[in-house]
């Protein structure tokens, strides 16, 4: 009966040993893998902020320059506009001329 106390003390005694060890092991694996975890999502949450803030600078420069083409568009419009109105006002003009020299005795 003893050896066999002895021998279950033998195992047991080792088995218990290497579930608290690789418990603890995993424990250690665990926090280590949080710190990893939580120095990665600084190193992202940085690297996103650097690009937000350079995709936010890009969107203003190209919000600039299509506000600058649209006064350019809308000033040529202008332009056309007018020489559109002086070209049919000078043709009114010349209209009433010749019908007014026809019905001119």
């Amino acid at each position: 009966m003893t050896e066999n106390k002895i021998f279950y003390w033998c195992v047991i005694i080792p088995l218990v040993l290497i579930i608290a060890y690789l418990h603890n092991k995993g424990n250690d694996n665990e926090r280590d893998h949080e710190r990893e975890i939580a120095t990665e999502r600084k190193f992202n949450s940085s690297r996103i902020d650097n690009m937000a803030q350079y995709y936010a600078e890009l969107t203003a420069e190209q919000s600039k320059l299509h506000m600058a083409q649209i006064v350019k568009i809308e000033n040529h419009h202008k332009k056309e506009i007018e020489q559109c109105i002086e070209y049919y006002h000078l043709e009114i003009e010349r209209a009433v001329r010749d019908v007014s020299a026809e019905l001119s005795p």
